[in-house]
């Protein structure tokens, strides 16, 4: 399982920019981007590794992903 401690979404041009932090991850490899035109059926755009050691931490870890508008 993962705590999020935070969620920001921002537009910046052509660019969606994801950040996130969380303050407790357990035996988390890595959070999957997915994205929706009907917020029924999604599809994965996108993956970040988790930077918790061994998948495991309970400080707060900081997380960006960004991805350009077609």
């Amino acid at each position: 399982p993962v705590q999020f401690h935070s969620f920001k979404v921002q537009h910046i041009n052509t660019e969606t920019i994801l950040q996130w932090s969380t303050s407790n991850e357990t035996n988390n490899a890595y959070f999957v981007i997915e994205r929706s035109e009907d917020g029924i059926n999604f599809s994965e755009v996108g993956r970040v590794p988790s930077k918790a050691k061994d998948g495991n931490s309970t400080s707060i870890l900081n997380y960006i992903f960004k991805l350009s508008s077609k």
